[in-house]
Formats: structure tokens, C-alpha cells, sequence
């Protein structure tokens, strides 16, 4: 949804480190969080951790 912005008024600047949690988390393949492989399992860890 956008929200209009009043008169003389500007978007603040977009925060990179935001942008890219968000991806991660809504990736359909996350990494593991041990070792960072990418196993297409839901699992947080990797069976090999």
C-alpha cells in the first residue's frame, strides 16, 4: 500500500541492512545458520551441522 506524502515532503532514505533481512527471511531457500549451506529442506540447521 502507498501512503501519499504531504507537500515538500520526501521519503526517507531506504536502509540497505533492513532490505536485506527481510529477503533473507522470506527466501524459499534459507541458508543454514551454522555453516550458510543452502539445503531446500525447513529445517534451520543442515543435517550436516
Amino acid at each position: 500500500q502507498i501512503t501519499q506524502l504531504k507537500d515538500s515532503n520526501q521519503l526517507p532514505p531506504t536502509d540497505q541492512l533492513m532490505r536485506q533481512l527481510v529477503e533473507i527471511a522470506n527466501s524459499e531457500n534459507p541458508a543454514c545458520a551454522n555453516c550458510d549451506k543452502r539445503d531446500k529442506s525447513t529445517m534451520f540447521f543442515c543435517t550436516t551441522c
